[in-house]
């Protein structure tokens, strides 16, 4: 029989055409056991009918759904109507062309739902059905594919996730010490302004332990916590351990991991930041450690851990040191800096318990901690690893 070709840019609704004495469409031959004025012309989803004896008569079905008219005209308009389509010469095309749109209205037949939203097809020559898009194959991922992209993934976070954390504490600590030296800074100037200079507080030099008697020790321990209680009057202070008390301790290293005495739990701050501990290098603040100003009036250090007892507890990662002057607070590293340099004391790759003193100026001027991933940086040359 002669194809009958399909042109359309919407869906397909799979036609099936019967014949009638005024359908100029050619019949297909009787199915096979039927009678010969039965004639059919079959589709997956839709067929139309000649009733026997009937040939102004005929029924249309749609997923085996039986709509019948019993109408004098043409089925050939039931179906145009039906499934939105214009047939010319054994042609059906989608959509019904301007104009046409009032006679699909007119149709006393609803279209399925199934017929919609179908792809476009052709019916070849000498076909007499169509597959419907319910027999197409779907493309999908097949398990092995998902899986070995998961895997990909997976070995890409493995070796990427640990530097990113990395990176991301880094940031965190810089923001940390910036903030704690500028609240530092405040305090001290603050306690200088009400206390007068540090010079007239009455300290008493410590700086180590070694060749002291046990009441020196504890008259310098004294003149510390006087330190720390004048400077609580202008901080925010949860928590505090004078000298000559049993406070907790933990493990302390450089920053190349070697290790070194103990960190106590001395003073702790609102934000969690912990001041470990504080020297008296001169009472009369003329400690010279630099060319600037400041560091040529030094009258001691601490130390301040930005995270508490979280580790790595290591000086220049978790662990810094300051200057407290005559002027204010100074962090330890910077360019004018003679004794802890950022050279010398903030140096991975030199073995030296002190090392890590010099890092607090790098991080707060140069806002990076990028010392630990490369070894050629310098005040005066490349501050950034890339």
């Amino acid at each position: 029989m002669t194809g009958l070709n399909i042109q359309s840019s919407l869906p397909s609704c799979h036609l099936n055409f019967c014949s009638s004495d005024n359908d100029p469409l050619p019949s297909p031959p009787p199915r096979e056991g039927a009678c010969s004025r039965k004639s059919y012309l079959r589709s997956n989803n839709c067929h139309c009918e000649r009733q026997n004896g009937a040939s102004q008569s005929h029924n249309i079905y749609i997923n085996n759904e039986i709509t019948t008219s019993n109408a004098s005209h043409s089925p050939r308009n039931d179906i145009e109507n039906l499934c939105n389509t214009q047939v010319v010469d054994g042609t059906a095309t989608f959509p019904l062309p301007q104009g046409r749109e009032a006679e699909k209205s007119t149709s006393r037949f609803t279209l399925h739902p199934s017929l919609k939203k179908r792809a476009a097809f052709t019916l070849a020559e000498g076909a007499t059905h169509v597959a419907t898009s319910d027999n197409i194959r779907r493309a999908a991922f097949t398990l092995a594919e998902v899986l070995i992209t998961l895997g990909i993934i997976g070995v890409v976070a493995a070796m990427t996730m640990p530097s990113l954390i990395q990176k991301q504490k880094e940031k965190e600590y810089a923001a940390k010490l910036k903030k704690f030296n500028s609240m530092m800074s405040q305090a001290v100037i603050m306690a200088i302004n009400e206390e007068g200079p540090i010079e007239n507080w009455g300290l008493m030099q410590f700086s180590s332990s070694a060749g002291m008697s046990d009441e020196e020790i504890a008259d310098a321990n004294e003149s510390r916590n006087k330190f720390f209680e004048i400077l609580s009057k202008y901080l925010k202070v949860v928590e505090y351990c004078p000298y000559n008390s049993t406070c907790e301790e933990w493990d302390r290293h450089s920053l190349d991991g070697t290790a070194y005495d103990s960190f106590p739990k001395r003073m702790v701050l609102a934000d969690g930041t912990m001041i470990n501990g504080v020297t008296i290098l001169s009472p009369q603040c003329n400690k010279n450690l630099g060319t600037s100003t400041s560091l040529q009036n030094v009258c001691g250090e601490f130390f301040v851990d930005v995270n508490g007892k979280k580790g790595p507890n290591a000086t220049g990662k978790d662990v810094f040191m300051f200057y407290y002057t005559k002027y204010g607070v100074t962090p330890v590293g910077t360019k004018e800096e003679t004794n802890a340099t950022f050279e010398t004391k903030c140096n991975r790759k030199i073995a030296d318990k002190l090392n890590g003193y010099g890092c607090a100026a790098w991080v707060i001027y140069n806002e990076n901690m990028d010392y630990l991933h490369c070894d050629d940086l310098s005040w005066d040359g490349k501050t950034r690893c890339k």
